[in-house]
């Protein structure tokens, strides 16, 4: 078992219908991520560069990012792919931009912390208790 106790995060995509025969059928298809020990300086860089050829993405084709938004609403990974692709926003490509992995997860990492924030119940933005780890069926 790693450092972190078994935490992981979690990216997914839920209920992607697909018809095979003539039998509609829905996937699930997820990633679970266990992060390192600790992050570091090196993180915070690599998740800066994700940001920026990302941001740079969006600005310069913003048809493009609607159209596989879009795919990815209509449960459409082909196009989504393709047009990630396309895009330049693979892994490598983000990596030959200094980026890469973790950096995704820093980001993620970032807005799950926000969400969580925002979904706390709570004025002050504590976390609320826990419940003795429930993991909502992803474990």
């Amino acid at each position: 078992m790693s450092e972190t106790g078994g935490m992981r995060l979690v990216i997914g995509l839920a209920d992607m219908e697909n018809t095979i025969q003539g039998t509609v059928t829905t996937t699930d298809r997820i990633l679970k991520l266990t992060p390192p020990p600790s992050f570091d300086a090196e993180h915070i860089s690599l998740a800066t560069n994700d940001l920026q050829a990302i941001l740079a993405s969006l600005k310069q084709n913003p048809k493009a990012h609607v159209d596989l938004q879009n795919a990815l609403l209509n449960k459409d990974l082909p196009t989504a792919l393709g047009l990630t692709r396309s895009l330049g926003l693979t892994e490598d490509d983000l990596r030959a931009a200094g980026g890469g992995l973790w950096g995704v997860v820093v980001v993620v990492a970032v807005l799950c912390a926000v969400m969580l924030a925002s979904d706390s119940g709570t004025s002050g933005g504590e976390a609320p208790p826990s419940d003795g780890g429930a993991d909502a069926g992803t474990g």
